[in-house]
């Protein structure tokens, strides 16, 4: 199932579990149910502000939409550690193998 397919919720239909994660669109992050009532209310994941989504924007969040701010932090760590602790690395060009 795509994006696309997932099932949504609505302000008159299905509503999102308290403390289940769903991905708003609108924002484009994944925020955990504080609460459902006329408008659902979403706090992030890790905490912080909340906000109040669009109902038509909401769908569960997949496994992808979880993990990808985890794997974009550790990407950018992993670039910053080598760029501090190795900036003759860092500054390198690309080389092309003579062989080629």
């Amino acid at each position: 199932m795509n994006r696309s397919d997932a099932p949504r919720f609505s302000r008159n239909g299905t509503h999102p579990a308290i403390d289940s994660l769903v991905y708003d669109e609108g924002r484009g992050e994944v925020g955990r149910v504080e609460a459902v009532d006329e408008r659902v209310t979403l706090r992030p994941k890790g905490g912080g502000g909340e906000w109040y989504p669009e109902w038509e924007k909401l769908r569960p969040a997949t496994m992808a939409d979880v993990l990808r701010p985890r794997l974009h932090a550790a990407k950018h760590v992993t670039e910053s550690h080598r760029a501090v602790t190795h900036p003759e690395i860092a500054t390198l060009e690309p080389t092309r193998d003579p062989g080629t």
